[in-house]
């Protein structure tokens, strides 16, 4: 019964709090705001006397200890109670407040549940009658530089993995807390080198600053680090007290006051001015140096994560590097997931916007349904922009929950008041609100490197402003989220101007106008407004919302041999499928209306096809949004896609982009885009290493659907281009980098020519090794496997493996996880018989499993081409036929090997 009544209040978005539903203020509040103007007073001065005062008699001991506790430790250097919410009660007030309490450098973050009555002396003041902490974070610390002490420094040696900063001579000041060092700023001659064995994060440092092992001068760094291992880090011994020069202060100051505000530091500005920060964990580090070439790098370590080694450029918002070390390695295992490390499983969705696009504002009210995973949980984590403000976060059995804000991060934690067991189901409620620009698209969308015409005024002359609209999809927090990317059904209710439409993930449900009030109303403000229901019940990676002033276009159904179950089957409106029929909508804006008149046949026809070759289709609803714009592009969130359509005027061309097909096939956007529906949304990937699952995929797929439409000739020319492109950018790094390709140089054609191109030609190569029947038989396997899961480069090489005699670890090895193409030498010759075709093939260098294409051209005039299986360093094949052969060669513009002439 309790999680029926849980659902039910989900479904209805109204998971009641009084810290949810503002309530109006009883005529004693200003007895209520002076008791916590005293209770912030006493932690000040820490005179029991002064608790007396306000310290109902009725107070029970246990309750006043919380309080008495505190002010033991002597006066608070800081003392703030924040009043979060409050309702009336039989003869008082009940009221929920943030504390914050320092002493001196330590800090102590509370939830409070204060109750209060009107004293009997004088009901205009209040007593504190009733005292409860309902949940803590301990160890805040009040970061600040020691200026009374200055050391000298000479042949300092820092060191964390893969790095060691040096400092021949200089001067150091350090900020300490109660352990010891945790903070350094260092000014001096010194040197940093940053090392990291891994061949993929050397290339990146290759492209960064021209060698695979980064090395540069540095005059000033600061460092944070946990107290107890700065003796296996620091030799404490070069550091020497010297006395203190008040330029050497002035100049360490400014160091530390830029640098240490960007790490660790908790947004605690609602409560005090002050920064406050955690202290970093055991083996977590942050080392900022200036290099004379780059300006301020950052070097860090956090054990926490999967992969705990980064570097990376702080001000550019550029990751140079990023792994895991030798010990994270041998812990975790060769792969991973972002799930190894949550603790909890967003279930279900419950999401009320209201989007004001003229202001890019958003005010929302979401309640996740959460199943911890873990065997206990203290905290939560979830997401939520960054520009975001929270004004609550409550569940139905604990109400009120205290949060914290990382500065400058989209996490949001949450502690809670007792330890839950896997297992335990909870809903949260979050009431949110502030300016979030809607994002742009995936780096699929073709950017204008190179595009631009030749003529510098051609932009201003006739370039059409497209029509607005506004995406709010994966790249941008717009509602809370879990931990990792999670797979859950959604119901949703979003708001809008009248004069816009809503596309959204799931199943349009309903769509109502009202009036808005006058009292919301400013000058120039639309009066009505529209509000559209969602519902999405098959589970989603993401949630996703577009919103522009589309034209409906024309619906169809497609029917195809399955659907995948309903998840949700208890949601409002769930509806039982009949028959597997895919319902199908197709839109535009205004200036796209008459481009897109065939194109809800052709969405159809791609659903179906997609759907045949899978033996499902993951949703019953497909909505596509057609956008005008100046370049092309597109973005598959589950249930719709958005795709960019080059107005006539642009100015631009994109023929030499390495995703461009249009001269093949122009509708190989669209394919790309629909068939993201199975690979990337259905199945999604278990990190950003595993992204070219799902963009390989979707590109492998859109090319056997040209193949269908335009027959195997355009398969080859779309092949072949997609060579050129992925031999062009190779040495930029391997398909496993993911979205790091092209990062370090802010050049997303180096992204599309590997993790789309590049590994739709791997797949290519993989068919033709394995064959048709393996290879189309893994496919589907791996698709109803992995259906609304995460998958991986392992996981889809051991599907394979069930479907076909080869091991298949090196070619996934060399391929995916490698940069490197294979070199060959290639003999051939024809036997004494006449009939038999010798081809002798060297691989220079490492050794690569790969199909190479050999023509055989016959006496009679004929030919056939055959392809060779490459598994060996040295192979000699000979092809027994049944004519006279005239010549054998090899050319083979369809596999990756680069052959030497």
């Amino acid at each position: 019964m309790r999680r029926l009544a849980l659902l039910t209040v989900f479904l209805l978005l109204s998971v009641s709090t009084t810290a949810q539903t503002p309530q109006p203020r009883p005529l004693q509040a200003d007895g209520v705001v002076r008791l916590l103007a005293d209770l912030e007073a006493g932690l000040g001065s820490a005179r029991i006397e002064d608790f007396s005062a306000f310290a109902g008699a009725t107070l029970p001991d246990a309750e006043a200890a919380l309080y008495t506790d505190l002010i033991g430790g002597g006066p608070a250097t800081v003392a703030a109670i924040r009043e979060r919410a409050r309702r009336p009660i039989d003869n008082g007030v009940e009221v929920l407040a943030e504390v914050l309490v320092g002493h001196g450098r330590r800090g102590r973050l509370a939830t409070w549940q204060i109750t209060a009555r009107p004293t009997a002396a004088d009901p205009s003041r209040y007593e504190l009658v009733g005292l409860q902490e309902l949940a803590t974070i301990d160890d805040l610390l009040q970061l600040s530089l020691n200026t009374e002490q200055q050391y000298a420094v000479k042949n300092l040696a820092f060191r964390g993995p893969d790095f060691t900063l040096e400092l021949s001579s200089g001067s150091a000041f350090a900020a300490e807390s109660n352990g010891g060092i945790t903070g350094l700023v260092l000014r001096g001659r010194g040197t940093v080198r940053f090392t990291p064995e891994n061949e993929a994060e050397r290339g990146q440092l290759r492209l960064f600053a021209g060698r695979p092992a980064f090395e540069t001068d540095i005059e000033s760094a600061f460092l944070r680090i946990n107290p107890n291992d700065v003796p296996l880090r620091m030799n404490q011994s070069a550091l020497s007290p010297s006395a203190v020069n008040p330029e050497d202060v002035r100049r360490a100051l400014e160091i530390f006051d830029d640098r240490s505000p960007r790490s660790y530091t908790l947004d605690l500005s609602d409560l005090t001015q002050e920064t406050w920060s955690l202290e970093p964990t055991r083996g977590g580090m942050i080392v900022e140096f200036r290099s004379r070439r780059h300006g301020w790098l950052t070097y860090s370590r956090s054990p926490g994560e999967p992969e705990d080694i980064s570097f990376f450029d702080r001000g550019r918002t550029k990751n140079i590097s990023v792994y895991a070390s030798k010990e994270q390695l041998a812990e975790r295992g060769r792969f991973y997931s972002d799930d190894d490390t949550r603790g909890y499983d967003v279930i279900r969705h419950g999401l009320d916007v209201t989007f004001d696009p003229a202001r890019s504002w958003i005010s929302g009210r979401a309640a996740m349904l959460i199943r911890v995973v873990k065997p206990l949980v203290n905290t939560l984590t979830f997401k939520l922009a960054e520009p975001l403000t929270i004004s609550a976060v409550s569940s139905t059995d604990y109400g009120r929950l205290l949060t914290l804000r990382i500065r400058g991060q989209s996490n949001v934690i949450v502690s809670l008041p007792r330890a839950l067991r896997a297992g335990t189901e909870l809903v949260l409620d979050v009431s949110y609100n502030g300016r979030l620009n809607p994002q742009m698209l995936d780096r699929e969308a073709i950017a204008p490197q190179g595009q631009q015409t030749q003529d510098p005024f051609a932009i201003e002359r006739i370039l059409i402003a497209p029509e607005p609209r506004y995406l709010y999809s994966n790249r941008v927090y717009w509602y809370p989220q879990g931990e990792t990317s999670d797979f859950a059904t959604a119901a949703m209710r979003l708001t809008v101007p009248s004069e816009f439409q809503v596309v959204a993930s799931g199943r349009f449900v309903n769509s109502s106008l009202s009036e808005v009030p006058a009292s919301e109303s400013g000058a120039g403000d639309a009066k009505f407004r529209r509000t559209v229901e969602y519902e999405a019940d098959r589970p989603a990676r993401y949630m996703a919302v577009v919103i522009s002033r589309f034209v409906p276009i024309d619906r169809v159904q497609v029917k195809v041999p399955a659907l995948a179950p309903i998840a949700f089957e208890k949601a409002a409106g769930a509806r039982v499928d009949a028959e597997p029929i895919v319902e199908v909508e197709v839109v535009s804006t205004p200036r796209m209306t008459s481009r897109n008149r065939q194109t809800p046949a052709r969405v159809a026809d791609m659903l179906r096809f997609y759907a045949t070759r899978l033996g499902e289709a993951p949703y019953p609803n497909f909505t596509l949004a057609g956008l005008d714009d100046n370049l092309p592009g597109g973005h598959s969130p589950a249930f719709f896609a958005v795709l960019h359509q080059p107005l006539p005027t642009t100015p631009f061309s994109w023929v030499n982009d390495p995703v461009s097909f249009d001269q093949i096939y122009p509708h190989f956007f669209l394919a790309h885009e629909v068939a993201h529906q199975w690979f990337g949304q259905a199945i999604g990937w278990k990190n950003y290493h595993e992204q070219w699952l799902s963009e390989g995929f979707a590109q492998y797929f859109a090319m056997l659907y040209a193949e269908q439409e335009r027959g195997p000739e355009a398969v080859t020319e779309i092949v072949k281009r997609m060579r050129a492109s992925a031999v062009e950018f190779s040495d930029r790094g391997p398909i496993y980098l993911g979205y790091r390709l092209g990062h370090v140089q802010s050049d997303g054609r180096v992204f599309r020519a590997i993790v789309y191109n590049k590994a739709a030609v791997v797949l290519h190569m993989l068919r033709r090794l394995v064959g048709d029947d393996a290879f189309f038989a893994g496919v589907r396997d791996f698709y109803a496997t992995w259906r609304f899961k995460k998958a991986g480069t392992n996981d889809l090489r051991q599907t394979f493996e069930k479907h076909t005699p080869m091991k298949l670890e090196r070619f996934f090895d060399r391929w995916v996880l490698g940069a490197d193409l294979p070199r060959v030498r290639v003999a051939t010759g024809i036997a004494n018989d006449g009939q038999t075709a010798i081809v002798r093939v060297e691989q220079i260098g490492g050794v690569f499993d790969f199909p190479l294409a050999v023509t055989i051209q016959y006496a009679d005039g004929t030919s056939e081409q055959v392809d060779v299986k490459i598994s060996e360093a040295t192979s000699e094949h000979r092809l027994a036929r049944q004519r006279d052969i005239r010549r054998v060669t090899v050319r083979d513009e369809l596999s990756l090997a680069v052959i030497d002439r």
